[in-house]
């Protein structure tokens, strides 16, 4: 992970992931740059949440967002958070500050060596007290210390939920079941 200080807003952000040719950016409390490059791992079961939730959740209008819709949840730690993927409400808004209008019905962190940490700590504790429905944090093995793909579903009062390889759950009224069968090692190229 590196930091690169300047002052950024989360206007920044698109320009700066293009310029610097990396598809994660965060923002710290004082506007330093975060830089978190992913794995093809990483990226190819962020592509396949995304693509299960797309379809399962396109009769109800929500917003499925990845690796870039920023939230600084009021109340948190003051970072600005970009989830790998987050479901909104349609026709989502932001507040001044970074926070949206309605919290998030889902957060997903899928984890990275480099980042496991902060998914489970920091970041966990800014969703959940942002007001996200749901917090599933994904680990699959050779990004995380796990023998399958495993979820933990956090939710704010509830003790969280462990599933191995599949999990449903509901986003928004709607149930949802997502699968990792398949994700046991880094893909190999052609």
């Amino acid at each position: 992970m590196a930091a690169i200080s300047t002052g950024f807003t989360v206007e920044d952000l698109d320009r700066l992931r293009s310029a610097l040719g990396v598809a994660h950016a965060e923002l710290d409390p004082w506007g330093n740059l975060i830089v978190t490059p992913a794995s093809d791992l990483h990226e190819a079961v962020v592509g396949a949440l995304v693509a299960q939730l797309a379809v399962q959740l396109q009769a109800t209008g929500l917003f499925v967002g990845v690796n870039g819709v920023a939230w600084r949840p009021a109340g948190g730690s003051g970072y600005l958070n970009v989830p790998d993927v987050i479901v909104l409400a349609s026709g989502w808004n932001r507040r001044p500050g970074e926070d949206f209008d309605v919290p998030p019905f889902l957060v997903v962190e899928v984890a990275s060596p480099s980042t496991r940490a902060f998914d489970r700590g920091r970041k966990l504790k800014d969703y959940l007290d942002g007001g996200a429905q749901a917090v599933l944090l994904v680990d699959i093995p050779t990004l995380a210390p796990v023998d399958a793909p495993t979820f933990e579903l956090h939710q704010r009062d509830d003790a969280p939920t462990i599933a191995p390889v599949r999990i449903t759950l509901r986003v928004g009224g709607t149930p949802v079941l997502l699968d990792l069968a398949g994700f046991d090692a880094e893909p190999t190229g052609p």
